[in-house]
């Protein structure tokens, strides 16, 4: 079987570089939230009597948000630099989205 071609590498813009790694570092950190949620979810009525945790869906939408934009940073990689620019940026977008919705709102 013959060996793929590899695409040539390209040149990213700093700026576009930037929020590659904000997207990288906001996906990262909400996913580890969601796991630091679902421990406290199944622990917290465990150690203190009458706790109930964060809830079950605030500790859902954190890991499949999270889980999201780490599938976004991998594709992210593959894709054209506009394309690419465009899942960090909607990657932001998510993670700000669920902050606001599950802490703020």
């Amino acid at each position: 079987m013959p060996a793929v071609p590899r695409a040539p590498e390209r040149p990213v813009p700093h700026s576009l570089q930037a929020v590659g790694i904000v997207a990288g570092l906001a996906g990262g950190g909400l996913l580890l939230l969601g796991i630091v949620l679902l421990v406290l979810q199944i622990g917290a009525p465990l150690l203190i009597v009458g706790a109930t945790g964060p809830g079950w869906g605030r500790v859902v939408l954190h890991l499949a948000v999270g889980g999201l934009a780490e599938t976004g940073h991998a594709l992210r990689r593959r894709q054209p630099v506009a394309a690419g620019a465009l899942i960090a940026a909607l990657t932001v977008l998510a993670v700000l989205a669920v902050l606001v919705l599950a802490w703020w709102w």
